[in-house]
This record gives structure tokens, C-alpha cells and sequence, in this order.
């Protein structure tokens, strides 16, 4: 898009933004060959199967036809305005709908000075300390509080307004973590914390990535070599970009699955720690993250919580009860008037089946050279007048097919090795 300033006709100072002409076609097209180069990368390279290619063009692609929606990004920051309303240390921009349309965005004019001018130094009047303590608290309320977060928070998208506000801009990319992504995520920390390896696997099994051809031993000896070799290190040293590539090698060597939403949530992070420690040195994510998900997980296992997780199980087992006889009687009367199938899937016979299939063809083949041997004897005896240097014509070009075909059984045979 292009960004225009201007000014309403009741004095408001606006932003306009304005979709570039043409623009669909273009993206479209970059989106085949994002394709093309995901699904080729994902077959001809096997580690890259873990990070699903495809479908993270796929995400993408839903993204950017998203953005292509201004209407879209108003509804994101009217969200953001209602999460922050009563913030006095982040700033989010007002949307004018009145003007906007689907290719065309009106929001209020922030004003103020781009993160990129204080990180270059070219703004010493700001607090750097406080900016990233005010953007990594934001970020953090974004995605454990609301469960909706600021999906690109870059510097060009931040601007500083005095008092060391914080204003986002560009809402286009955003991510989602409902409540029950939100509930794994505490308690993955919680085992972290508790330094459980088997109930950090046992928990990655609850949320479907890792399959049960995965070697839960291995995994868990991993993660916990892992855990220990961050155990005890003061918070200050530690960072989230190296911890993610460690988390990224287990990922790899065990096959683990990995879902687009995680890999945003993991970029949001790393994005504002990189942002900190540009500003502050001695930043650190942890400090913020500790008292965060100690708040949450009080929260969870809170009475209150606790209560309305008993309420909503007491509800739905009284209900799967009460519908029980019901769904039982419904099955067992279509199962009397046969309309009920029952399919049988054979599991691991596959290699079975094939050398069953290998094995007939061979007999059959084997019967062939049997019957061209006995035919042709019988012939040789039937015509021995017609002959070609000596030999019976017809029954020596039975016997030559016969050989030809034993060599090839024969052949078939070596090369599998089972004889």
C-alpha cells in the first residue's frame, strides 16, 4: 500500500492508506512460486518435512489475502483499541470506518518518533529502559492475557510517542491463541519449570506433535539434557534466540511437528528479546515472562477455574449419559436392519501382500515354461519333418522362449536374495 497523510473535514489528522493497483495479481503469483519451491524443497529434502513447507505457504498465503482486506486490519485495530483503551503506555490508532473501505484505510495520525531513529541513537531525549520494559509488557499482555497478538512488532511497526508510549502500526499479521493453547503452553512451562522430562513428552503427545512412531525414551532423554543444560544459569545470560535452536534440534532429530501458530507466537518473542537487548543490554525476556506465568498458572489452578472446570465436566458427562442409550439403540437397530458396515483395515500386511504377488507370478510364470517344454516335446515328436538345420522348427522355437523365460525367473530370483 501506499500511506498518505490528510485532514477531515472536522479537523482530525488522518492516515490513509491505499491498496496499490494491481497488487492481487502480483502476490498471487509470488504465492505459486513460494509454492513450487516449499513443495519442491519438502521432496527432495527430508529434514524440511518437520516445518510442513507447504503449509506455511499456505498460512502465508491466507495472511496476505487478509491484508488485502483493509476492512481486515480496521476490525484487528479496533481489537487492539478495546485491549489497550485504558493503557497509558501503549497507544493504539482510532479507525475511521466512515472513509474506509476494502482497499482504502482511515486511522487517526500518530505522531511521534520510529523505534529505528532511538535504536540508531538519533532520539537521546527517550527512556531505552523504559521503551522495552512498556513494548515486551505489551507484547506479553497481547498474547497470554488477550490471546491475540501483534504478529510483525519490527521496529518500523513501533513508533515512540512521549512519556515513551509505545504505538503499533501495521495490523495486517496477527496471531491467535485460544484458551486451550494458552492452558498447554502454561503447563509446558510449569514441567520446565519443574525440570519433568516425561511430562513434557507426555504433553506433546496431548497436543498431537509427536506420533506414536516417535521414541519417547530418546525424546525425553533430549529434552532433558536440554533442561540441564540451562538449569542454574542466572536469567540475565540466558537468551531465547539460542534456546529456540536448541528446541529447534529436537525438533529435527525426533521428528517433532511443528503448527504455524507456534512458529509465529516463537517469532513475536524472539522479535521483542532482539528489540530489548537492542535498547537495553541487560535486558532480559525471563524477567517479564516469570511473573506473567506465575499470575497465569495461580489463574488456572485457581478456585474459581477449578469450579468452572468441574461445572463444564459434571455438564458434559451428564449429557454424554443422558444421550448414550439413545445413540446405542440408534446403532444397534441399523446394525439389525444392515446399514451398518463394519470395514476391516490391514495394518503392515502391505510387504506381506507383495511378496504374495511376487510369488504368484513366478508359479505362473514357472507353469508357462512348464507347458512351452511339454507342447513342444509333443510337437517335436508330431513334426519331425519340418526341420531347419537339423532341428524341428516348431518345437525348438518353444524350447528358445522356455529359456528365455526360465533366465528371466531365474534372474528375479537372485536379485531378491530369497532362495
Amino acid at each position: 500500500a501506499q500511506v498518505h497523510t490528510a485532514v477531515l473535514f472536522g479537523g482530525e489528522k488522518v492516515v490513509l492508506k491505499i491498496q496499490r493497483p494491481g497488487i492481487k495479481e502480483k502476490i498471487a503469483a509470488d504465492i505459486e512460486i513460494l509454492m513450487f519451491l516449499a513443495k519442491t524443497l519438502e521432496n527432495q529434502v527430508p529434514a524440511v518435512k518437520l516445518f510442513s513447507l507447504p503449509g506455511l505457504v499456505h498460512e502465508y498465503q491466507k495472511t496476505v489475502e487478509k491484508e488485502l482486506n483493509f476492512s481486515y486490519e480496521g476490525r484487528n485495530i479496533e481489537r487492539f483499541y478495546g485491549n489497550f483503551r485504558d493503557s497509558e503506555t501503549v497507544k493504539i490508532p482510532k479507525v475511521y470506518w466512515e472513509y474506509s473501505t476494502k482497499k482504502l484505510l482511515c486511522m487517526e495520525r500518530v505522531e511521534g518518533t520510529g523505534l529505528n531513529a532511538v535504536l540508531d541513537g538519533e532520539a537521546p531525549d527517550f527512556d531505552r529502559k523504559a521503551i522495552a520494559l512498556n513494548g515486551t509488557s505489551a507484547v506479553l499482555k497481547q498474547i497470554f492475557m488477550d490471546g491475540f497478538f501483534h504478529g510483525d512488532p519490527h521496529p518500523g511497526n513501533i513508533m515512540i510517542l512521549p512519556g515513551n508510549k509505545i504505538a503499533f502500526l501495521d495490523f495486517g499479521v496477527t496471531g491467535f491463541i485460544d484458551q486451550g493453547l494458552r492452558d498447554r503452553l502454561i503447563d509446558l512451562l510449569l514441567f520446565i519449570e519443574r525440570d519433568d522430562a516425561h511430562a513434557i513428552v507426555r504433553l506433546l503427545r496431548k497436543m498431537e506433535l509427536v506420533n506414536d512412531e516417535t521414541d519417547a525414551g530418546a525424546l525425553a532423554l533430549d529434552i532433558q539434557d536440554f533442561l540441564s543444560r540451562y538449569y542454574g544459569i542466572p536469567l540475565k545470560f540466558l537468551e531465547l534466540k539460542e534456546i529456540f535452536t536448541d528446541i529447534t534440534y529436537i525438533i529435527r532429530r525426533h521428528k517433532v511437528s511443528i503448527a504455524p501458530e507456534y512458529m509465529l507466537l516463537a517469532r513475536t518473542l524472539t522479535t521483542m528479546e532482539g528489540i530489548g537487548r537492542s535498547l537495553y543490554p541487560e535486558f532480559n525476556i525471563f524477567d517479564f515472562l516469570r511473573p506473567v506465568i506465575t499470575k497465569l498458572i495461580r489463574v488456572k489452578y485457581g478456585p474459581k477455574n477449578i469450579y468452572r472446570r468441574a461445572r463444564r465436566f459434571f455438564f458434559e458427562t451428564f449429557g454424554f449419559w443422558n444421550t448414550l442409550p439413545e445413540k446405542a439403540d440408534d446403532i444397534l437397530t441399523k446394525v439389525q436392519k444392515g446399514k451398518r458396515k463394519i470395514e476391516f483395515e490391514h495394518i503392515g500386511l502391505e510387504s506381506v501382500m507383495k511378496e504374495i504377488e511376487k510369488s504368484a507370478n513366478r508359479i505362473s510364470y514357472s507353469l508357462i515354461i512348464a507347458g512351452l517344454i511339454v507342447g513342444s516335446s509333443m510337437l517335436v515328436r508330431l513334426y519331425p519333418e519340418r526341420t531347419l538345420f537339423g532341428y524341428p522348427v516348431i518345437g525348438t522355437v518353444g524350447y528358445i522362449i522356455a529359456l528365455v523365460l526360465g533366465v528371466v525367473v531365474l534372474v528375479s530370483i537372485i536379485r531378491s536374495k530369497k532362495y
